[in-house]
């Protein structure tokens, strides 16, 4: 059964159910606790991962094991569509402590957009395609009769998918037909980018000779040959011009004999570690070397002894790891191997023109020795059985054996070569080492070569590792390091360490590679374009990550030097930092942790390449070996991973672009590592509103400090802070979001020199501007049907927009400024439906996009009076794609006034979102309707309208505008969507007031103020009124009768006026005096200041009244019966004027 993950409910639309549990060879079962927690995990990430649902909704569990060495628990998912695999897009999760710790990944995003070359059904038969493919290699003559039946896998519906067949004539191994999804890659604009899904078989086998592992992808309907690769990695040794000289081949080698020197059981006579060839020292005899390099009792068990293969002790050079003999003859079958009863193995060895027959019973015992010793070395380094290392038996520790190396020296298939065949675990592979031509004194022979032998094991090192040993073509894209890291590890191997110190000195050593196949001496360039060294000042300087994109660094070999020269130099830097060697390579310490200098930084590597998704870039290689120093070490190392590698052009800011199959890259030396934020690097805030960042690191002890510079488009001024705090408000002029860098130091660095200064991105998002973000309605009133909260809508020239993966699709039309249209590619789209206001010319243009294709890439279409995605060629008018700047669209047509055009703005790639600018040279768009929210979170508006009254809408909390109060609603429109604006909504409280008193008295001319508790709201006041003419009075009141007064409670908002209810009347009784009393100020013996018109005499009480005062004038004396004062009335004596009060 296909191992799948099929769709079988939904969680974001999916759930993902494992239907087995198996490895192809089902032998191994897969830990499901693990498998299910890294399934979870993807699923609850996929956007952080730039994924959809469709993405993963076919996860197809290519291997899974436990890294002894680490006890990380490694899981590699392959990605799958439609129940197919897709090919070389895996998916590799790191398990620690049962958590998820890395994930890295190459699946392709929004695979259900891509289109396709042909469905699952009525596709031609995995023979058909097996057939197709021999015959394109020159192997249509092979008898492809089947001595077996094939195997074969069938999906539940009984689709086909793979078939495996033993065919003897044209290979001794199996060969695969298997049913991919092959991902095609066009050249778009300097791009290399996924154009379409193929349905292809993939034929993979390895040739009768050997020299070829084909692997060839066959369209699964036409039967045409698509892709084509050789898994047989041909290093093409020689000297750096050996593309152009020609080779004279030496005349036939004379017979030396094989005479064994009598020496010790269990002894070897080779080149011993760490010589890398005859040119570099003399051989020597290592006695019993099964435990010199992993100890008995600690490595690999019955794999130590070296001639068991789990069952048979052999007495030749073959054992549970390698097979090692002769083929000459080049024919691939078993050849001739030295053999001793007492496993001596001690052969005569000279150095000299035409000696390679008399030589190869001493060739053929280094190759085994060295492919041993490459293989106990590696192990403890965690190149073990369950990462799919080569081992016959794997004795119960996981992984497929069945698959030990098949060595073969002095092979007669050609010269000046080396290759290694790297199929999947438990497959052999297969070693061939040739004889050489390049030096004129002597005959190389690659199998005394030991950088040569450690160079090609170096490819089943890397392939294996590299995205699950289930999968051994992850390294077949043109920016892979494949080469390189083969040479690194033929320089680990034969460096003599011992020799060397933790010093700037022995790092600047130029270190040629295959100096003795190419007939110069140790110190010569070898067959390398620059040697490798610390030096960059005076040996390498020209090998740069930019030299990715020169052609003269050539396709692997030239690429891979320039890998391998950063790792090189990452180890010098790791060996400076912990000022310490380790004199022999595999003398590892028991923890991991305590690895250090040469050792730690061969651990990093080894671990990268686990970690590295299929297909990678030097730029996912590099964050690779960062992680894995995070993960193994806390970090310990990446002031100096940063440093090795910045130092090459492979900064912080390097670039792969998009596609790692291509040599377009971009080089930045920003150094990487030292202390880092552990906050995150990017922040967004609202134009107008406050916002805070603190910024936080994971080292203790540090302080910080921030700058911000000027920004077009924001009003604030630059601006410095001396702490982990930025508290701000940024005010954003423009229609359009708007990036403001703040530039953070940390102090220490951690690094050595100064402190680091890190990145962190505010985008400032524009926000609406309401016409009216405040609105009042009086309790108990009705709203007008204009009234509400209001955003308007207005004619703009300009529009920005967001295509997201909920966006509509439709076929785009292709080519710059085009007026017909042809198919182009399936897109995310957004139309905008505009009248033409005047006849003639208008023009149409992108003018800014951020978009996920890294390039901002658009195209542009005009149509008239309808559009229609499903017949994107009816009405067509006008289409464009880079008229603009950069990849941005533009395009100029003539108009007709009263017609409807419709603009069509989409991405030039699938699958690609992001935000776009549109503008016009006259203002033919309208902005979007506001939408209105009821929080600021909400995800579901509660109105699309631009004045909303929100009385009665469902949701609101509003019902009627019988309960006073507030309620706060949020505004965006599709221009401003990420930051919403508060607005609000109040019913205003008009409870009538409550009067102090219902009832007073007051003397005829007399006043009086009027008291009323209540009114207490904002904006409101007391207000009185006459209750019999509802006329407005102020405090005090001078009633001449008996009046009565009301109050209520005035409340203004903005323009709005409420009145209250009225209070309870109050009654003012005026009462009138008897008797004499004034009617206004003046003198006593004044008729007119008398009610009376006379002068008191005595016989009657008189009365002062409120505000009156009067005066008794100097020698007057003043009668009256008695005197009563109202209120402020007052008498006044002038000199000697008196009163006499009588009975």
């Amino acid at each position: 059964m296909e191992q799948v993950y099929a769709q079988a409910s939904k969680y974001l639309g999916i759930w993902l159910t494992l239907l087995s549990l198996w490895l192809i060879n089902p032998v191994q079962v897969y830990a499901q606790v693990e498998v299910e927690t890294a399934r979870k995990y993807v699923l609850s990430t996929i956007e952080q991962q730039k994924l959809t649902a469709a993405d993963v909704n076919g996860l197809v569990v290519s291997s899974t094991y436990r890294s002894p060495t680490t006890g990380w628990y490694h899981v590699y998912f392959n990605q799958g569509y439609q129940s197919v695999e897709v090919y070389n897009r895996v998916m590799s999760i790191v398990l620690i402590g049962g958590q998820v710790a890395a994930l890295n990944h190459n699946f392709i995003p929004g695979i259900n957009l891509l289109p396709r070359t042909s469905a699952l059904k009525g596709t031609i038969t995995p023979f058909d395609a097996l057939q197709k493919a021999t015959a394109n290699v020159g192997l249509a003559s092979a008898n492809l009769a089947q001595t077996q039946a094939p195997t074969i896998t069938k999906l539940t519906d009984g689709t086909l998918t793979k078939s495996t067949y033993l065919i003897p004539d044209l290979s001794d191994e199996k060969i695969d037909v298997k049913l991919y999804w092959l991902p095609v890659e066009a050249d778009q604009k300097g791009q290399k980018l996924v154009e379409k899904l193929a349905l292809t078989w993939n034929v993979r086998f390895l040739t009768k000779d050997a020299k070829n592992g084909w692997n060839i992808h066959v369209d699964a309907f036409s039967g045409e040959i698509l892709k084509k690769k050789d898994d047989v990695v041909h290093c093409n040794f020689g000297t750096p011009d050996h593309l152009t000289t020609p080779h004279n081949c030496p005349s036939s080698s004379a017979y030396f004999g094989f005479r064994k020197e009598s020496l010790s059981p269990n002894g070897y006579t080779v080149f011993d570690y760490p010589l890398e060839s005859p040119n570099h020292g003399s051989r020597t005899e290592s006695v019993n070397p099964y435990a010199r390099f992993v100890p008995t009792g600690t490595g690999p068990g019955a794999t130590n002894g070296w001639h068991n293969d789990g069952s048979v002790d052999y007495i030749t050079t073959r054992g549970n790891n390698v097979w090692a003999q002769e083929d000459t003859d080049n024919n691939n079958e078993v050849g001739a191997s030295p053999s001793s009863a007492t496993l001596e193995f001690n052969y005569p060895y000279t150095q000299g023109l035409n000696t390679a027959a008399g030589n190869q019973n001493a060739a053929i015992t280094n190759l085994f020795y060295w492919n041993n010793l490459l293989h106990d070395v590696l192990w403890k380094f965690g190149f073990d059985e369950p990462s799919g290392n080569f081992q016959n038996n794997n004795q119960g520790r996981g992984g497929l054996g069945n698959d030990y190396v098949l060595a073969d020296a002095q092979d007669g298939g050609g010269l000046d070569n080396a290759n290694f065949y790297v199929p999947e675990d438990g497959v052999n592979g297969r070693m061939q080492m040739y004889l050489w031509s390049n030096a004129n004194t002597y005959q190389p022979d690659g199998d005394f070569d030991n950088g040569i032998i450690s160079h090609e094991y170096g490819h089943g090192w890397s392939a294996r590792l590299t995205g699950g040993p289930a999968n051994s073509t992850c390294l077949q894209n043109a920016e892979q390091g494949g080469e390189g890291w083969s040479d690194y590890l033929a320089l680990m191997m034969t460096t003599p360490w011992s020799s060397l110190s933790a010093n700037v000195a022995s790092a600047n050593l130029p270190r040629g590679i295959g100096t003795y196949a190419s007939g110069e001496p140790t110190i010569g360039l070898g067959i390398r374009q620059y040697p490798y060294s610390y030096d960059m000042a005076n040996v390498n300087s020209a090998v740069t990550y930019a030299k990715v994109g020169d052609t003269n660094f050539s396709i692997p070999h030239g690429i891979g030097t320039i890998w391998a020269t950063m790792l090189w130099d990452m180890t010098w830097e790791i060996i400076l930092q912990d000022n310490q060697i380790t004199a022999n390579i595999y003398d590892t310490p028991t923890s991991v942790t305590a690895m250090q200098g040469n050792i730690a930084a061969l651990k990093l590597v080894t671990e990268g390449l686990r970690l590295q998704p299929c297909s990678p870039s030097f730029v996912q290689s590099r964050d690779a070996i960062l992680q894995a120093d995070q993960l193994l070490f806390g970090g310990r190392y990446r002031c100096a991973i940063g440093r090795a590698f910045a130092r090459r052009g492979l900064g912080a800011n390097a670039s792969t672009g998009v596609s790692s199959d291509d040599r377009i890259v971009t080089e930045d030396y920003t150094l990487i590592g030292g202390n880092t934020l552990s906050s995150p690097a990017t922040a967004t805030a609202c134009s107008g509103s406050s916002f805070t960042y603190t910024a936080t690191s994971s080292t203790t002890g540090v302080s910080f400090s921030w700058t911000r510079a000027v920004v077009a488009g924001i009003t604030n001024a630059s601006a410095v802070g001396s702490s982990a705090i930025v508290n701000e408000t940024l005010i954003n002029t423009t229609d359009q979001p708007i990036t403001v860098r703040y530039t953070f130091s940390i102090s220490p660095s951690g690094c050595g020199a100064g402190p680091s200064r890190l990145p962190v991105d505010v985008i400032v998002n524009p926000v609406v501007t309401p016409i009216v973000g405040s609105y009042s309605v009086c309790q108990n009133a009705t709203v007008p049907s204009d009234g509400g909260l209001s955003v308007a809508i207005v004619e703009t020239n300009t529009v920005t927009r967001t295509l997201s993966t909920s966006s509509p699709i439709y076929t785009r039309a292709s080519g710059d400024d085009v007026t017909s249209y042809t198919a182009g590619r399936s897109v995310y789209y957004q139309a905008f439906t505009f009248t033409a206001p005047s006849s003639g010319t208008q023009t149409f243009g992108i003018t800014s996009a951020t978009l996920s294709d890294g390039y901002n890439d658009t195209y542009l279409s005009l149509y008239q009076t309808s559009f229609n995605p499903a017949s994107p060629a009816t009405n067509f008018l006008h289409g464009d794609d880079d008229s603009g700047p950069a990849y941005l669209s533009q395009l100029t047509h003539s108009l007709t006034q009263g017609v409807t055009y419709i603009l069509v703005v989409a991405t030039y790639s699938s699958n690609v979102t992001g935000s776009f600018t549109l503008q016009g040279s006259a203002p033919v768009f309208f902005t979007g309707t506001p939408t209105w929210f009821t929080s600021l979170t909400s995800t579901t508006p509660i109105a699309v309208i631009p004045t909303f009254n929100p009385v009665g809408v469902a949701g609101s909390g509003i019902p009627n505008t019988a309960t006073p109060g507030t309620t706060t609603f949020y505004v965006s429109t599709p221009e401003r969507s990420v930051c919403r604006v508060a607005t609000t909504f109040t019913i205003l409280s008009t409870a009538p007031p409550v009067v102090t008193s219902t009832s007073t008295t007051i003397t005829a001319g007399g006043s009086i103020t009027l008291n009323a508790t209540g009114c207490t709201d904002t904006g409101s006041v007391l207000k009185w009124y006459q209750t019999a003419d509802d006329v407005a009075i102020s405090m005090p009141v001078s009633p001449t009768g008996t009046t009565q007064y009301y109050a209520r409670c005035e409340r203004t908002t903005g323009t709005k006026v409420c009145l209250s209810d009225k209070s309870e009347n109050v009654t003012v009784t005026v009462v009138v005096p008897t008797g004499v009393y004034s009617i206004r100020s003046g003198n006593w013996n004044s008729p007119t200041t008398w009610n009376c018109t006379c002068i008191p005499d005595g016989t009657l009480p008189v009365q002062i009244m409120d505000g009156h005062s009067v005066t008794i004038p100097n020698a007057y004396t003043g009668l009256a019966k008695g005197i009563q004062f109202w209120g402020a009335g007052k008498l006044i004596q002038e000199g000697t004027g008196r009163v006499i009060i009588g009975n």
